[in-house]
């Protein structure tokens, strides 16, 4: 049925109110236009001339102003080591991901403790500013003032908040090593400088693993099983054990090893299931060992 006057019309057939005054209004499923502003709902959609809301989405954006999540990301950092300088060393990070290409809105350095567990806001942590040096890597200058152990680690603050890497630590480079140490002593001393004891006697290396030292160089190794220690000159480590007899490796090739009795290299795979293994460069082929 229609009904139709000098002022307007009105159809309720198909559901709509229209005015010729300059104004309509319509109610499919329900539109609602004004003439200076809209106002539009299918069920789920609100807009305006000055903004819409669109709760279907979960999200609110507006023409005058759009609110968006925020794009800046917390700074994942790690504590790459350090190096010794004359009474220095020098303390190195690197941040982990390339989101934030802008690095002077980082602030990067260290906290520096004597005390394996490193809290921002103890007496005993000491906090220094770091710099970069290449995109993402970062150091500082620290001079040791005691001869005890000292504890350190990374931090990376942006405005989303801080983060810190993992714990390393050193001995003061002016304790010599005493001329009576034998070669065995000397490679449990190296590893000991960048390991941190977790519990009962347990001590984890951050590149040879968990081990537990024993009496006359011997240890043993949370996968490699019972070997024994003797360093070489360059803080390289020799070790035997009853599979691989001796290899030797460092901080730097390790999880590579060169084992003297075939004159050649392997490589430390994974140890699964009780079984380690291992790759052979000289018979390039997969070699398993049950310590």
């Amino acid at each position: 049925e229609h009904y139709q006057s000098d002022v307007g019309h009105y159809q309720p057939g198909d559901g709509e109110y229209q005015s010729d005054s300059g104004e309509h209004y319509q109610s499919d499923v329900g539109h609602y236009q004004p003439g200076d502003g809209e106002y539009q709902s299918d069920g789920e959609h609100y807009q305006s001339d000055v903004g819409h809301y669109q709760p279907g989405d979960g999200e609110y954006q507006s023409e005058v102003g759009d609110y968006e999540p925020p794009t800046v990301l917390h700074p994942f950092v790690s504590t790459v080591g350090y190096q010794a300088a004359q009474s220095q060393m020098i303390l190195s990070g690197e941040i982990l991901h390339d989101s934030e290409l802008d690095y002077t809105t980082i602030n990067v350095g260290f906290l520096i403790s004597s005390n394996a567990i490193i809290l921002e806001n103890s007496p005993l942590t000491d906090k220094i500013p770091g710099k970069f040096e290449n995109a993402g890597l970062f150091n500082a200058n620290y001079t040791p003032t005691s001869n005890e152990v000292v504890y350190f680690k990374a931090f990376a603050e942006n405005e989303s908040g801080i983060s810190y890497g993992n714990v390393r630590k050193f001995l003061n480079t002016s304790v010599p090593i005493t001329q009576n140490q034998t070669p065995s002593e000397i490679a449990i001393s190296i590893l000991e400088e960048d390991s941190i004891e977790v519990s009962g006697g347990w001590m984890q290396n951050s590149w040879f693993g968990l081990y537990k030292s024993y009496q006359n160089g011997w240890v043993y190794h949370s996968i490699h099983g019972w070997l024994y220690l003797s360093a070489d000159n360059q803080n390289g480590i020799w070790t035997w054990s009853q599979f691989r007899g001796w290899v030797w490796s460092s901080a730097e090739l390790y999880p590579f090893l060169y084992q003297s009795n075939i004159g050649n290299w392997i490589y430390f795979l994974t140890s699964k299931e009780g079984q380690i293994y291992f790759f052979n460069y000289s018979t390039n082929s997969l070699e398993v060992n049950t310590p």
